[in-house]
């Protein structure tokens, strides 16, 4: 949830490169609720896939378990930018999602 608080207290800079802000995750509406009022501090909607269906079609979910991941698409749905936490500091996050908002297109 480390990484939903980064983005959140980033939210003025994603709008300013217009940019939305997504959560997607398998969790019931009780804890997506409670996620969103704290750590997402109601900055961004939270998406529930209880049956991972956007999770599994965008590769994230595999037999050892759902992977998180930050995957940023541009206008046109196309994927510009994917890391997967796998132990990283997740609150450098933000910063390189901005970065390679930022970088002329």
């Amino acid at each position: 949830m480390a990484e939903l608080r980064e983005f959140a207290q980033h939210k003025s800079e994603f709008d300013a490169a217009n940019a939305e802000l997504i959560a997607i995750g398998p969790d019931d509406p009780a804890h997506a609720k409670k996620v969103w009022e704290g750590p997402a501090n109601k900055a961004f909607q939270i998406l529930m896939d209880r049956d991972y269906k956007v999770i599994s079609s965008f590769g994230l979910k595999d037999k050892e378990g759902t992977k998180r991941t930050v995957v940023v698409l541009d206008e046109n749905g196309n994927e510009i930018f994917r890391k997967s936490a796998n132990g990283v500091d997740e609150s450098k996050f933000p910063a390189e999602v901005l970065a390679v908002l930022k970088q002329p297109k």
